[in-house]
């Protein structure tokens, strides 16, 4: 295990042989087993490096004199899912793909506590 997330999305990076993951990939409740494609070369990660993805030079910053970029917090902000909102209202969509990983769950009385 190298690394879990819990924050976003329920999840955890690690490393496998592609036996292992041929193997993880088929249980019960792994939606899916995604390779390792940034050591690769094919993804570039921008978020650690934002300056260069917007094209900023280091050498002139924006407001060099002042301290407008210090004590910065960026997050997410997740409200919860409610499944009565008219967001959720599948009008119109096909049938579910065949290839869908997930399991539909039910419930009556979905409330804060379902979170």
């Amino acid at each position: 295990m190298i690394y879990t997330y819990e924050q976003v999305i329920h999840g955890f990076s690690t490393r496998l042989m592609l036996e292992e993951a041929v193997q993880l990939e088929s249980q019960p409740g792994i939606l899916s087993v995604l390779p390792l494609c940034f050591a690769r070369g094919k993804y570039e990660l921008h978020t650690t490096r934002t300056p260069e993805f917007l094209g900023l030079d280091k050498s002139t910053d924006l407001f060099p004199e002042s301290d407008l970029m210090s004590e910065v917090v960026i997050g997410v902000l997740d409200t919860g899912v409610w499944p009565e909102s008219k967001s959720f209202i599948n009008t119109g969509l096909g049938p579910v793909p065949s290839n869908w990983k997930g399991e539909w769950e039910s419930a009556t009385n979905f409330g804060i506590r379902n979170f």
